[in-house]
């Protein structure tokens, strides 16, 4: 067996070659553009979703405490009712017992 070497021939880049792949190069970068655009666009409506839910938990977290403070004052009320009548319930038993 003979070795033969083969015979390269060199190929230069035309200017048809180059565009055409530079257009090719450019599509890519427009879909990407495209796509980048539209995930900016799910960003975007994502954030407003988030500001809106913590607006939302602030609101809560204000009624909570504005609900627990409330409360705390009827149990506050309760309990010193439940004292007078306690107080008075006695009294009453006191001047029964005296009274018989």
């Amino acid at each position: 067996m003979k070795k033969v070497a083969k015979k390269i021939t060199e190929k230069y880049v035309t200017e048809k070659t180059f565009e055409k792949h530079m257009g090719s190069i450019a599509r890519s970068f427009a879909k990407v553009e495209e796509s980048l655009e539209n995930i900016n666009k799910t960003l975007v409506v994502q954030q407003g979703v988030l500001q809106t839910m913590i607006k939302e938990m602030k609101n809560f977290r204000e009624d909570n405490k504005y609900t627990r403070s409330t409360l705390s004052d009827f149990t506050g009320d309760v309990s010193s009712h439940d004292r007078k009548i306690d107080n008075l319930t006695m009294r009453v038993e006191r001047l029964e017992s005296k009274s018989r």
